[in-house]
């Protein structure tokens, strides 16, 4: 009897439990599955302006009466989405995580991680930042508004809704301006200033406003589209825009200028009540990383002294290199031509993708002089094949930068890069996480491999993209500086010297104004190539005999996600392939 029990026993342990244990593992598995798909629908109606742009067909989602709107600023929706988080971080936290798959548990790792960092501002909502001179909302607003996709007549409606609530939406803007002046959190003179200046420049342009000229080219291929109907949409929004959008940009204009009396700060947020505190909110934001900025900095310190070390290396070995780097300068061509080349020349080291449709355009004049030398726009997941890249004619034409910034922006950088996620089967609420410094320190790597690309001698190569480290390395260093070390201009200027960058302070002015007027956004590129390159190392370490073509491979296909969740999944199947090996 008893070795009949034990026999039992036996039997339970080696053949039931395991099936209980996969079918519980089964079943939290598909109940989290369920759980991202309600998160992503949750995420979009938290967030309905970012629908038209995220999703081509909203109702495949069941979002199709979910109006587009301009974001409420108020501290009462700031509250309710801080809620909305915590709600969520809770949800997730209930799920077994050792229940789930390796790639839901990255999934997991990567919203927990997600969530975590945005808690981190939930009592800094009076430092939410809305103007600047070249990131703020009034500065983007233009653009967005030009790339509003409009696929149907109630697009058009729901475009004019939009441009209508801009006068409402300023005034919160204001609002929030006038607090942060009673509260001694205003920006500096100098970035009210320039913001202004920038509001100018569009305003100006009034009839011929670029909004005015696009909107006919955009709605006149619509199906059933009379050319009664577009003369009667563009006589419409001619009027929206000269009557309601520029009066509105105005206004603001002219009370962002009441306010510079009041703008008696010109330094970091290190200066301001609980600056530090909103600086490290923007370092993890930006960067993505879960170093402490104390650690960032001996790394940054380290990179540049290892980097320039390299460069005195190569200078013994061939001392011309130098005078050739001097005497550098790239070949100039068109943009397509350009790209064509990027994209024989990375053919041998990263993956073949299928090629999506480009649509090249160029900021319009009045946007230029504020406005980045070249950005991507994120296409929608449901329609990644048509892609559109900006060129800014007055930064980037005739620029040194020219052919690098083409490669970031597009082949082996961030066109390259989301072409491929979209392409991973993964789930949905991972296409919309919004992890800047591993999109920016790919496209920063892309842009300095593609110097590889160019016929010029290894070492010269070397030297190039060296230039290219050191700078990045120190811009992350005076963002830092100035905003979470209380640096002044002369501090600045100080720390260049110490490298034998003697510049005066008028030279050194326009960096130290960049990183107040936008801080922690260097970051986003410095931090995140540098801690590219730390992968890369790691991955080296882990496998010496790594393919550089693996390597890009890997990362790619484990997407943006903070980068420990990265260096974690990066050993996870480095380790799994070398067992493999060993087998």
């Amino acid at each position: 009897m008893l070795a009949n029990k034990k026999r039992l026993i036996a039997f339970i342990f080696i053949f039931i439990l395991p099936i209980l244990l996969v079918g519980c593992r089964n079943k939290e598995s598909k109940q989290f599955d369920t759980f991202l798909e309600e998160l992503f629908v949750e995420e979009m109606e938290a967030n309905p302006l970012d629908i038209p742009y995220t999703i081509a067909n909203p109702s495949v989602y069941g979002l199709e009466d979910v109006t587009p709107s301009l974001p409420n600023l108020s501290q009462e929706a700031f509250d309710k989405d801080i809620q909305r988080i915590e709600n969520n971080l809770e949800r997730l936290s209930a799920f077994n995580y050792e229940a789930l798959t390796d790639e839901q548990q990255l999934t997991y790792d990567i919203l927990t991680h997600y969530y975590e960092t945005a808690l981190m501002g939930k009592d800094l909502y009076e430092h939410t930042k809305t103007v600047s001179p070249s990131l703020g909302i009034q500065a983007q607003l233009p653009t967005f508004f030009a790339e509003y996709p409009i696929r149907s007549e109630e697009d058009i409606d729901t475009y004019f809704n939009l441009l209508a609530e801009v006068p409402d939406f300023f005034a919160e803007i204001i609002d929030l301006k006038k607090n942060k002046s009673e509260n001694n959190l205003l920006m500096p003179a100098f970035a009210l200033e320039k913001s202004i200046a920038q509001i100018h420049a569009f305003t100006d342009s009034t009839t011929d406003n670029f909004l005015i000229e696009i909107f006919e080219d955009k709605i006149v291929t619509l199906d059933n589209m009379s050319s009664a109907k577009v003369e009667a949409f563009s006589t419409a929004h001619k009027e929206i825009i000269l009557h309601t959008v520029i009066p509105a940009y105005n206004h603001l204009a002219r009370e962002l200028h009441e306010l510079i009396h009041d703008a008696t700060h010109d330094k970091g947020l290190y200066y301001l009540e609980n600056g530090n505190a909103y600086y490290e909110y923007l370092f993890a934001s930006n960067t993505g990383s879960s170093k402490s900025i104390e650690e960032i900095i001996d790394l940054i310190n380290e990179r540049i002294a290892l980097t320039i070390h390299k460069n005195q290396l190569i200078a013994q070995i061939d001392y011309s290199v130098i005078e050739a780097y001097m005497n550098f300068s790239y070949d100039q061509d068109t943009p397509e031509n350009t790209i064509d080349f990027l994209i024989e020349g990375m053919s041998e080291d990263f993956l073949d993708i299928d090629l999506p449709n480009l649509d090249i355009k160029y900021v319009h004049p009045s946007l230029e002089a504020h406005l980045s030398p070249a950005f991507y726009l994120i296409p929608p997941i449901d329609e990644p094949n048509d892609q559109v890249v900006y060129i800014n004619n007055s930064q980037l034409a005739h620029s040194d930068y020219f052919y690098t910034t083409i490669a970031h922006e597009t082949y082996p950088g961030h066109l390259y890069q989301y072409t491929f996620f979209r392409n991973q089967d993964v789930p949905t609420i991972r296409q919309i996480l919004h992890y800047p410094a591993y999109s920016e320190g790919w496209a920063v790597y892309s842009e300095n491999y593609a110097i590889e690309f160019l016929e010029v001698s290894s070492l010269l190569s070397q030297i190039l993209q060296s230039d290219r480290t050191i700078d990045l390395m120190i811009q992350g260093r005076v963002d830092i500086g100035v905003n979470y070390e209380g640096w002044t201009l002369e501090d600045t200027a100080n720390y260049l010297n110490s490298l034998g960058v003697h510049l005066s302070l008028e030279d050194v002015r326009p960096m130290f104004e960049y990183v107040i007027e936008e801080p922690a956004n260097t970051l986003k590129y410095s931090i995140g190539y540098l801690e590219m390159l730390l992968l890369l190392e790691k991955a080296y370490e882990l496998d010496e005999d790594l393919a550089i073509k693996n390597f890009h491979e890997l990362i790619l296909k484990i997407g943006p996600a903070p980068f420990e969740v990265i260096e974690n999944a990066l050993e996870n199947r480095l380790s799994y392939n070398d067992t493999n090996k060993a087998a």
